[in-house]
């Protein structure tokens, strides 16, 4: 199985009751999903910068309080589905309703490497 899922609290809520129904039908989930993640690189200016006005600032302090969240939420789900391959689907700038979109989806899928499936699970650690 594949569980898909963004890292929002509702969202893993209703992700690890499903795992736990798969479990105990002796399912296996082979892949998660997270989907809609805020790149951890997004905020490229530290909200300490001081020549940055206060609002901006605070933007930026909320921003990386929120990639946190979701790493937290991410790793939560993570916990649901022990031995699952893990992979991130950053949040697209628009709706994916073409190729292109479908094309980038893809890319992250395959792990930038045009292979699908994903690695084994025994091969996660090559994607450190």
């Amino acid at each position: 199985y594949v569980l898909v899922a963004s890292a929002r609290f509702q969202a893993v809520e209703e992700a690890r009751w499903i795992a736990s129904n798969l479990a105990k039908r002796k399912r296996t989930i082979s892949l998660l999903l997270i989907n809609r993640v805020i790149p951890p690189n997004f905020a490229t200016v530290s909200p300490s910068e001081k020549s940055l006005p206060a609002a901006v600032r605070q933007n930026l302090i909320d921003l990386t309080g929120q990639i946190d969240d979701e790493t937290h939420l991410a790793d939560e789900l993570a916990s649901a589905a022990p031995g699952a391959a893990r992979c991130t689907v950053p949040q697209q700038a628009s709706a994916v309703s073409d190729l292109a979109g479908l094309g980038t989806l893809a890319s992250h899928l395959s792990n930038d490497r045009g292979t699908w499936p994903p690695p084994s699970r025994s091969d996660q650690s090559s994607l450190a």
